[in-house]
C-alpha cells in the first residue's frame, strides 16, 4: 500500500436501512476516507437462538438472531453499494461471518475481505476464503498472536495484505488502546500493520500513524446521537476529517528527518532577524572611553555579539559613533 488505507467502518450503523447504508458512502468520501467497510451478516448461517446480546440496545428485536435478520441486504443491494462506492473512488471492503457471506463477497467482487477477530477460528469460512482471490485484512482484537499466525497460514500469506491491532472494547479507554502491541505485530509479522480503533478519539489514529500504522479502520457515524451500538465508539464527520488530516501530518513527521547543521546554515538569514547585536545606548563622541553601561543589546543580529562588545570596554572612540550604528573593533583604539 503506497499510502495509508483509511477505512470508514459502517458496521451496523445503517440499522438495516439500505438508504442509510448508501448515504454512508457519500459521507465517507466527503470526510477523506479512501475505503468503506460493511459487515455481511446472514442470520441463519451464523447465529442461533443461543447468541447473547453484547449490549441490549434494540427494543424492536427480540433476539440477536432477529437483529441479524434485520441487518441483511440482498445480493442486488450489495452490488449497488459496491458499484456506488467505486463511483465515489472508495475501496469496497466487507467483513464476512459465514461461508455464504464469503460467497456474496466473491459475487459482488469486494476489494478486500476483513476477518473480524472473533472469526479467526471459523475454520470452514477461512478455508473458503483461502480458495478465493480477494485480498484479506485480519483483525487481532480478541485473538492471540499464535491465533493470528495460524489464521495467516490457513488463508495463505499471499492473500494477507495487512494485520490490524484492535481492542474489543466499545469505547476503548486510552489506557487500553495498546499501540505497543501494534508495534510488536510489525516486528513479528511481515505484513503492513494498522489499527482498528474503537476509542472514538480522533487523536488515536494520528498517534498510531506516527507509530507506523499504514491501515486505519475507524467507525463513522452521522451524529453523536445517532442510534446504534457502535456510535459511542465512532467518529463524527468533523472528527473523522481531523483524523484523516492528522494521519497525513503524522506520516510526514515520521518520515522526515533533518540534518540540524545544514538546517542552521540554511536559516542564517532568518537567524539574523531574531538575533541581537551590540549597540550604544547613546551617541559616543570621538575621544570618549567606552564603558559597559554605554552598551545595549538589541535586534537585529549581524553585528558584534555581547562578548565581542564587552571586550572593547575601556577603549577610546576614534570617531563620533551614532547609537544606531553597528559597532566594530576598528572604531576604537587603546589610547
Amino acid at each position: 500500500m503506497t499510502k495509508p488505507l483509511i477505512i470508514a467502518e459502517v458496521a451496523q450503523s445503517h440499522d438495516g436501512s439500505f438508504g442509510n447504508a448508501k448515504a454512508f458512502i457519500d459521507l465517507a468520501q466527503s470526510v477523506g476516507a479512501n475505503a468503506i467497510k460493511y459487515q455481511i451478516h446472514v442470520a441463519d448461517e451464523e447465529s442461533t437462538k443461543h447468541e447473547q446480546w453484547r449490549v441490549k440496545f434494540s427494543e424492536q428485536d427480540n433476539s440477536r438472531f432477529e437483529y441479524w435478520e434485520r441487518m441483511q441486504f440482498t445480493i442486488e443491494q450489495w452490488k449497488i453499494l459496491r458499484n456506488y462506492s467505486k463511483e465515489k473512488g472508495l475501496q469496497f471492503i466487507v467483513s464476512t461471518f459465514s461461508e455464504l457471506s464469503v460467497e456474496i463477497a466473491n459475487e459482488i467482487e469486494a476489494d478486500y475481505l476483513k476477518i473480524a477477530s472473533g472469526e479467526l477460528t471459523n475454520i470452514p469460512m477461512l478455508e473458503m476464503i483461502s480458495e478465493g482471490s480477494i485480498p484479506v485484512i485480519i483483525s487481532s482484537g480478541m485473538s492471540s498472536l499464535p491465533e493470528v499466525e495460524s489464521c495467516i497460514q490457513l488463508i495463505g500469506p499471499n492473500l494477507v495484505k495487512g494485520v490490524l491491532h484492535c481492542t474489543t472494547m466499545y469505547p476503548t479507554p486510552l489506557s487500553e488502546v495498546g499501540l505497543n502491541h501494534m508495534t510488536e505485530l510489525s516486528l513479528k509479522l511481515d505484513f503492513p500493520v494498522g489499527l482498528s480503533d474503537h476509542s472514538g478519539n480522533p487523536n488515536v489514529p494520528l498517534i498510531a500513524a506516527y507509530a507506523g500504522a499504514d491501515i486505519f479502520e475507524l467507525h463513522l457515524t452521522f451524529h453523536e446521537l445517532s442510534f446504534g451500538p457502535d456510535v459511542i465508539a465512532s467518529l463524527t464527520p468533523s472528527q473523522f476529517r481531523l483524523a484523516v488530516d492528522g494521519i497525513a501530518d503524522a506520516k510526514v513527521l515520521a518520515s522526515s528527518s533533518i540534518n540540524k547543521t545544514a538546517q542552521v546554515e540554511k536559516l542564517k538569514g532568518v537567524k539574523k532577524v531574531f538575533a541581537r547585536s551590540a549597540f550604544l545606548k547613546d551617541d559616543l563622541q570621538q575621544g570618549e572611553t567606552l564603558r559597559a553601561e554605554n552598551l545595549s543589546y538589541k535586534k537585529p543580529g549581524g553585528g558584534m555579539t555581547w562578548q565581542e562588545a564587552i571586550a572593547l570596554v575601556g577603549k577610546t572612540a576614534k570617531q563620533n559613533i551614532c547609537r544606531e550604528t553597528f559597532l566594530s573593533g576598528d572604531m576604537f583604539s587603546d589610547d
